[in-house]
């Protein structure tokens, strides 16, 4: 195997791992991007959010929330989602 063939082939399984990981967040996904979410953390603290996008974890796909201004935007800041923290959809 020289040069060439290895990085046809390391592309090739590179791509198969990303289309394998699309698969498993779209059929896994709890929130679809652009759900309106409110998460609630172990003290009782609750905030408002977005979801933008899924993650792979390593326990399972979780949302990726970015929190929202008062005045109904999405701000800069991301919400962290604990696995003790709840999300319910708005």
């Amino acid at each position: 195997m020289d040069k060439t063939e290895f990085t046809k082939r390391y592309n090739d399984l590179k791509g198969q791992i990303e289309q394998l990981k699309k698969e498993y967040v779209s059929s896994n996904t709890i929130f679809p991007v652009g759900t309106k979410v409110k998460v609630t953390s172990s003290n009782g603290k609750a905030r408002v959010g977005v979801v933008v996008d899924n993650i792979v974890d390593i326990y399972d796909v979780r949302p990726y929330v970015m929190q929202l201004t008062k005045e109904g935007y999405v701000s800069k800041r991301r919400i962290l989602i604990w696995p003790v923290d709840t999300v319910e959809r708005i």
